[in-house]
């Protein structure tokens, strides 16, 4: 069974959603959740909503200017502190986390170099869930091949893999054992480059 991930964000941030469901989803066992993209006739949002946090680990909140205005997150953040869902905040500056999270430490969130903001939800994720070290299915992660349009699971890199290749600003490089394409992947975010 996968470890799920509620991301709460407010109208307005939908690229940056994005950008961390691409990063993140590539890590084998983890499955990310946003309510609004859920194809399900006849569900109510508001049942995709407890339905998601409800069978989710952790809760990713974007508090951005157009994050504290949804009222969506708010109460999304609050049904999942009820529940104990781990929840990590996105911060950007200037915004106030108000409420439950207020003083809860926060990963700064940088529009300018949003990768930097993914890996550090990859790294903050490794620390709250030990299993993403230890457990088989999750140290592998999926490469799409660009030549064969096909995937492949890759060893994912540790940790301290990363930080190194990222203070020599470099590159992992895999190879597509069918078709033997070399892909260069940016360790801040796991994804080709």
């Amino acid at each position: 069974m996968p470890y799920r991930i509620f991301l709460s964000y407010g109208s307005g941030d939908e690229q940056y959603v994005r950008a961390l469901w691409d990063s993140v989803s590539v890590v084998d066992g983890l499955e990310l959740y946003v309510a609004e993209w859920v194809q399900a006739a006849g569900v109510s949002l508001r049942d995709k909503v407890a339905y998601g946090i409800d069978g989710s680990r952790c809760l990713i909140a974007f508090y951005t200017s157009a994050g504290i205005s949804s009222q969506w997150m708010n109460q999304e953040v609050g049904y999942a502190y009820a529940k104990r869902v781990v929840i990590i905040p996105i911060k950007e500056d200037y915004v106030e986390i108000k409420g439950f999270l207020e003083g809860v430490e926060y990963i700064k969130f940088d529009p300018y170099d949003f990768n930097n903001t993914i890996y550090n939800v990859l790294s903050r994720l490794r620390s709250i869930f030990p299993q993403l070290i230890l457990e088989p299915r999750l140290t592998n992660f999926w490469i799409t091949c660009p030549t064969e349009s096909e995937k492949f699971l890759a060893v994912l890199p540790t940790q301290e893999e990363i930080n190194a290749v990222i203070s020599k600003n470099q590159y992992f490089v895999f190879t597509h054992q069918k078709c033997g394409t070399m892909i260069h992947i940016n360790p801040k975010t796991l994804r080709p480059l």
